[in-house]
């Protein structure tokens, strides 16, 4: 049996290694608006994340902690989420799998001093869609976006992931 998590408009929760268990899985993550939910050094999945009303909430990654989060919904339109992503944390953010408007109000704030890490799998065919917001990204952090190949399509631009043909 996968694990729950619910945080209440403005509630804040952390997950360490003992809150992570021995499975690491998280079944369903809802957070409600304004919520803070910290992972602190543990490595964590998170097979489905809702974001329950209008406002905007933050996942942050903290002390070397790896997260992994799959579907991402949310219950009402105009839902944001921000990830931080502190010293030494790595995320693996698999867009393909989710509401192309929820990863349009997605941003991806480096806190990381250069040692941070974003896996980035972008929807199949991202030229059609909006993409999410980097913010803090300095020398040192690493930026992995699936699928690139030896063509480069995607990079960083003005504070957002872009595809390499809107560059024009």
């Amino acid at each position: 049996m996968l694990s729950t998590i619910t945080l209440a408009a403005n509630e804040t929760a952390t997950i360490a290694e003992k809150e992570a268990g021995a499975s690491r899985v998280f079944g369903d993550v809802t957070l409600g608006q304004y919520s803070h939910l910290i992972v602190d050094g543990a490595e964590a999945t998170f097979k489905h994340v809702t974001l329950e009303r209008l406002g905007s909430r933050i996942i942050e990654l903290r002390n070397g902690a790896q997260l992994h989060v799959g579907a991402l919904g949310f219950a009402s339109m105009g839902a944001s989420i921000i990830y931080r992503i502190g010293t030494g944390c790595v995320l693996t953010y698999d867009a393909s799998q989710w509401d192309p408007e929820v990863v349009a109000n997605t941003t991806f704030d480096f806190a990381s001093q250069g040692s941070g890490t974003l896996k980035y799998f972008p929807f199949i065919n991202p030229e059609w869609l909006d993409c999410p917001n980097v913010t803090g990204y300095s020398n040192g952090d690493t930026l992995e976006i699936a699928g690139q190949g030896h063509v480069q399509r995607f990079q960083v631009r003005d504070g957002r992931i872009v595809a390499s043909a809107r560059l024009a």
